[in-house]
């Protein structure tokens, strides 16, 4: 899957995500969320990538508006207790 790299999808496979289709299903601010709950180092820039992801655009592609968007949510809910379920 594009941006997604061998060790993104070993942390996303910590998840219990391990198909791509597994991985689309969940919003990438929840997904960093978890992932950062399991102790992986996160940022705004994996958030771009994991949406990236989900639309089949490189991680530095996305539309302005859409990483505005992402910049604020990721922002604004970086400490909430949010999960992923399985």
């Amino acid at each position: 899957m594009l941006n997604l790299g061998p060790t993104t999808r070993l942390w996303l496979a910590d998840l219990g995500l391990t198909t791509d289709a597994q991985i689309l299903a969940h919003d990438p601010i929840d997904l960093a969320l978890a992932l950062r709950r399991a102790g992986h180092p996160t940022s705004l820039n994996l958030v771009y990538a994991l949406a990236g992801a989900r639309l089949g655009l490189r991680w530095d592609a996305l539309p302005e508006e859409m990483r505005q968007t992402l910049a604020a949510r990721w922002k604004s809910q970086r400490g909430a207790k949010n999960r992923v379920d399985n």
